[in-house]
Parts: C-alpha cells; structure tokens; sequence
C-alpha cells in the first residue's frame, strides 16, 4: 500500500477544514444566525485555522516571515534605506 507524504496528508487536512467550515457556516445561515455574528464565528474560525497552520509548520524552527509582494518588498527596501540614513 502506498505511503501518502506529507503534502497529501497537509491537502487532506486543508480540504477536511474547508468542508468543515462552509458546513459550519451553512448550518449557522439556515439556522437564521445574525449575519454580524456569522462574522465574529467566521472571524474567530479563520484565526484558529491561522493558528494551527502556523504551528504544523513552524514547529521548534524560528524563520523570519517571507516577503510575499511586491509591495512588501518595497516597504521593507525603504525601511532600510531610512535606517541607514539616520544612523
């Protein structure tokens, strides 16, 4: 039998979460939820799956956090320049 890798089994569990979610979210629109307080749950269920993500990954490694725009990257340029400027 194959072994899955850990790819598949991370695809698995995002998938898992995401049909969790959207059920989570159906139920609580056919139960007649407020829609403000669908947000707070909708809020507070993308931060707990923030967090758990982040931990799976990082997990005993300290990495600075990667630049992923352009924009970023910009900020981050003009940052130093101003660092070295004042110094």
């Amino acid at each position: 039998m194959p072994q899955r890798t850990p790819s598949t089994r991370r695809s698995m569990y995002d998938l898992a979460a995401l049909v969790t979610v959207l059920a989570t979210g159906v139920a609580l629109v056919a139960l007649g939820v407020a829609p403000d307080s669908l947000a707070a749950v909708t809020i507070a269920l993308a931060g707990l799956y923030s967090a758990w993500r982040t931990g799976l990954s990082g997990r005993g490694t300290e990495r600075e956090p990667e630049l992923t725009t352009r924009d970023d990257q910009d900020r981050e340029a003009e940052a130093v320049r101003q660092e070295g400027g004042q110094s």
